[in-house]
């Protein structure tokens, strides 16, 4: 059985939402719960030691139990830290992307990447005197195409070449157009 129709499963004694979640889940999902209700549930034990079986094998979650199963390790002190709250938020989703994160890391690498893109961009179109804008960098939302007498700047664009290249949208395009040179 599925970890998650266990946790439904197990949960639909305690709690009338996922009781009616079990109901109405007949072949609606993959987990098809109406079917999988007729299985012997694991008992607590077995369901939380599978839980944390997988969890010990993620890149971030397994570290930490690895970490406190070191003989230098003070468990106790380790684990106040983590109960007292003084892991910002910010920390452990940084901490999720590095470790690629199956959830997180598509999404969130990407809006990092294009935050520091754009303040690389708004500072070139700055610099070029193609823009008068001096927002904020988390304000400031690149317009597709600049151009002036002098420089055309491209943001995220496809570019057209001779031949075929796999990965032919670069972020930033700089090109300057009195030295034929493009960035």
């Amino acid at each position: 059985m599925k970890l998650p129709q266990t946790y439904f499963l197990n949960k639909q004694f305690t709690s009338s939402l996922h009781a009616a979640v079990v109901k109405a889940d007949d072949r609606c999902t993959p987990l098809d719960l109406v079917s999988a209700n007729a299985y012997e549930l694991p008992t607590d034990e077995e369901y939380n030691n599978k839980a944390n079986k997988q969890r010990s094998q993620k890149a971030l979650n397994g570290r930490h139990p690895y970490d406190l199963s070191q003989q230098y390790v003070d468990i106790e002190g380790s684990n106040k830290r983590l109960k007292n709250a003084d892991l910002f938020a910010e920390s452990v989703t940084i901490q999720h992307i590095t470790a690629a994160c199956e959830q997180l890391a598509p999404t969130e690498h990407v809006k990092r990447h294009d935050g520091l893109a754009k303040v690389i961009r708004q500072k070139l179109a700055e610099a070029a005197e193609m823009i008068d804008d001096r927002s904020q960098h988390y304000k400031y939302t690149p317009a597709s195409v600049l151009e002036n007498e002098n420089f055309k700047l491209y943001w995220n664009r496809s570019i057209l070449t001779d031949k075929t290249i796999s990965f032919n949208r670069p972020d930033i395009t700089f090109m300057n157009k009195k030295t034929k040179k493009t960035f």
